[in-house]
């Protein structure tokens, strides 16, 4: 029993999202909708400082289009010359929940929509 994981509910926002993201050491996989520009942003600066990245997001623009995120972010990546080495971002379909993982730290939440931001920050 004694080597069983630690669980517990927590209430996630934005912020506490990048702060883990800026403190990953190995890897960061991270999966959602779709993304915002600033995460995206703090996603690649983790990827140029060494840290593995694989990033899943929906094909399309359908979960942008439904406030999950914005086209910007997206922009972020093919506005890159060269990406670093070690990000790597997948297209798969439906995806519907978001999950992070940093190094021993697993997240799993629903994706705030855009358009409830200012009702309610917490994810």
């Amino acid at each position: 029993m004694d080597d069983l994981p630690v669980t517990c509910f927590t209430t996630i926002t934005q912020e506490t999202i990048k702060g883990y993201i800026r403190k990953a050491e190995k890897f960061v996989v991270y999966a959602k909708p779709a993304f915002y520009e600033e995460e995206m942003k703090i996603l690649l600066e983790a990827a140029e400082k060494g840290v593995r990245c694989d990033i899943y997001f929906d094909k399309g623009d359908l979960s942008v289009r439904r406030g999950f995120g914005d086209a910007n972010a997206l922009r972020k990546i093919r506005e890159q010359e060269e990406l670093p080495e070690t990000f790597y971002y997948h297209l798969k379909d439906r995806i519907r929940l978001a999950f992070l993982i940093v190094d021993d730290v697993v997240i799993i939440f629903a994706p705030n929509i855009k358009a409830f931001e200012n009702e309610n920050a917490d994810l």
